[in-house]
């Protein structure tokens, strides 16, 4: 079950780092780590321009 909550945080965190034109798998690696830290630090950084 705990398996199961880190990868839907890696996941949310991917997500988010997508819209934000960050770095997919380095913010799904974070976001398994670190779980909801990830989450509300990558929600926190701004969008990166093209």
């Amino acid at each position: 079950m705990e398996l199961l909550v880190w990868l839907f945080m890696g996941l949310v965190c991917s997500l988010i780092a997508n819209n934000k034109n960050r770095n997919v798998y380095a913010w799904f690696v974070l976001g398994v780590l670190f779980s909801v830290v990830a989450v509300f630090i990558v929600a926190l950084l701004p969008k990166l321009e093209d």
